[in-house]
């Protein structure tokens, strides 16, 4: 948290920059350094700033590029900055992948959407981790469903996601993190998204994660529950 907040300071605070390149004896170095942070604060250990650390694996901060790890800078993501700033929102990389959906009108909600809302609540409610598979007819019907159900519900498209599996597990950590961040779930439109990016996303995709198409996606490594949209 300290890193964290230290990061922060840098960001926000104009006459941080002054006393950190003060502290670190070079005017040019505003950021914070590892160096500097693993120094002088209360129990910080290199293993904080290691990439399978709470820190980077979350991407709660990010690193600079140096010859030397003591002299990586620390930085803030646009999402982290946001959030302690009072204004949770997504990273700039995910919002242009994505839309939010609006909240449905009650003239939308047929009987079968209500149910399929109703499952969806009650498996959110349950918080088991799985993935919410809504499989069946009416994709925009199920779109509704779980709009209804999720205050806050981010869709994005299955052809957005990159196709190579490291590529798509990268974009799942940061949906991982900016989901916590804003409350948020994520709808995933399956439908379009080719199956060796989709289950590498989805099963490192931890977070709150609907899939929506005709029939269940395949997942080896994450749990899933199935629900059918009835036809009426």
């Amino acid at each position: 948290r300290d890193a964290v907040l230290l990061a922060a300071w840098a960001e926000l605070e104009p006459e941080a920059g002054k006393a950190i390149a003060d502290r670190q004896g070079d005017p040019l170095a505003t950021r914070p350094m590892a160096g500097l942070a693993l120094g002088a604060l209360p129990g910080a250990h290199w293993s904080a700033l290691a990439p399978e650390g709470a820190l980077r694996a979350n991407g709660l901060i990010a690193l600079g590029r140096a010859e030397r790890t003591a002299e990586r800078s620390l930085a803030l993501p646009e999402a982290v900055l946001l959030f302690l700033l009072g204004a949770p929102g997504l990273s700039e990389e995910l919002a242009a992948l994505c839309r939010r959906a609006d909240p449905p009108d009650a003239a939308a909600m047929t009987p079968a959407r209500q149910r399929l809302r109703d499952d969806i609540s009650a498996a959110a409610a349950a918080n088991t981790g799985a993935a919410l598979q809504l499989c069946g007819p009416d994709p925009a019907g199920k779109l509704v469903a779980a709009a209804a159900a999720c205050p806050t519900l981010f869709v994005m498209p299955g052809g957005a996601l990159p196709q190579a599996p490291g590529d798509a597990e990268r974009l799942a950590r940061i949906w991982r993190r900016d989901l916590v961040l804003t409350d948020g779930a994520l709808l995933l439109e399956a439908e379009d998204a080719e199956a060796r990016p989709l289950g590498a996303f989805a099963e490192a995709m931890t977070g709150p994660l609907l899939l929506t198409a005709p029939d269940a996606v395949p997942l080896r490594r994450r749990a899933s529950m199935r629900f059918d949209m009835s036809p009426a």
